[in-house]
């Protein structure tokens, strides 16, 4: 057998794993579980929460409006007048 690693993509990972890829805080990830938004399973205590499902929760929120910082001014000081 070939000792080269297999990339093999990830359907499930544990809420740690979610937390940190995605910056959801663990009670929004149960809420959203709660709601039927994303999508999990139970192998004894480990929660495995489906990634695509988390990917598409992301895909449906809507674009944030980024609004462009006015140029700044310069000032001239009254003091070397």
């Amino acid at each position: 057998m070939n000792s080269a690693a297999i990339n093999i993509p990830r359907k499930y990972a544990r809420l740690p794993a979610i937390q940190g890829a995605y910056g959801l805080p663990r009670s929004r990830i149960y809420d959203l579980l709660s709601r039927g938004v994303i999508r999990a399973r139970k192998d004894g205590r480990a929660l495995l929460i489906e990634v695509e499902s988390v990917e598409t929760y992301f895909a449906t929120l809507p674009e944030a409006p980024i609004r462009r910082a006015p140029a700044a001014t310069v000032r001239s000081s009254s003091c070397f007048n």
